[in-house]
This record gives structure tokens, C-alpha cells and sequence, in this order.
């Protein structure tokens, strides 16, 4: 453990509440964490799925249906994706170099679903069809 701990705030949007500037959003359920600075990213993962299941409470929570996205006040400015341990190294690093980063902005939304329409089979083998519909 590096003693620097860093204040998370997450805040996590539904799509219906997500705006075209999420951290503007009135309606977007933040919780703020603060965590030690080298944990490991499954520790950092369930925190954001536990944000996550606080606010929106989806029937199954898995991290892969989620777009996940961070700023860093006054180092990284611009929305960037958190996807994995990679992307989670990455911070840790710009983190780790700048004495400014305190806290880490984290945007989570779910990721649009994609339907799909399926005609059906005749018990002859019939060419079926299958179409993707937009949420």
C-alpha cells in the first residue's frame, strides 16, 4: 500500500438520465469512494459495480454491460475509457506522476442493448430472418 489514497466519484446514469455532458447531470446518482491508490483493479471493478447496483439496481450486474469513463481534474481533462486493468494501469500511472490528481471523476452508463428479431423456423428448415432492431 502507498498511504495516497485517491477520492472517487463516481456517478452513474441510466441512459434516459445520461445528458450530452454527463458530470452536468442533476439526476445522475454519484457516491464517492476514497480508495488507496494501488489496489488492485478487480478491488477498483467491484467498487464501481457496487456504485452501480446502489443506483440503477439491474437484475444482473456484470462490468462487460457498462461503458465506464474517467476524468482527472486539471490532468486528464477530456472523458477517457476505463475497460480494463490496462486502462486502470494507465491511470494509475498519470496519477502516480502528478502531485495535482486527487480525485478521479468515473461516468458510468449501461451500454446501449441491442435487440434482435427472429422469425421463426418451419418444421421444414425454412429460411428464417434475423434483424437487429435499435434499443
Amino acid at each position: 500500500m502507498s498511504g495516497r489514497s485517491i477520492l472517487y466519484n463516481a456517478k452513474v446514469a441510466s441512459h434516459e438520465d445520461l445528458p450530452k455532458q454527463p458530470s452536468r447531470s442533476p439526476s445522475n446518482k454519484n457516491r464517492i469512494i476514497n480508495l488507496d491508490l494501488n489496489l488492485e483493479w478487480d478491488t477498483i471493478k467491484a467498487q464501481i459495480l457496487t456504485a452501480v447496483a446502489a443506483s440503477l439496481s439491474p437484475d444482473i450486474l456484470d462490468f462487460k454491460d457498462y461503458e465506464v469513463q474517467y476524468t482527472i481534474p486539471r490532468v486528464v481533462t477530456t472523458t477517457t475509457a476505463l475497460l480494463g486493468e490496462d486502462d486502470y494501469t494507465t491511470m494509475q500511472e498519470v496519477i502516480k506522476s502528478s502531485n495535482s490528481a486527487k480525485a478521479v471523476n468515473v461516468f458510468v452508463c449501461p451500454k446501449k442493448v441491442r435487440r434482435y428479431s427472429l422469425s421463426c423456423i418451419d418444421a421444414v428448415g425454412s429460411f428464417y430472418h434475423l434483424a437487429e432492431l435499435e434499443a
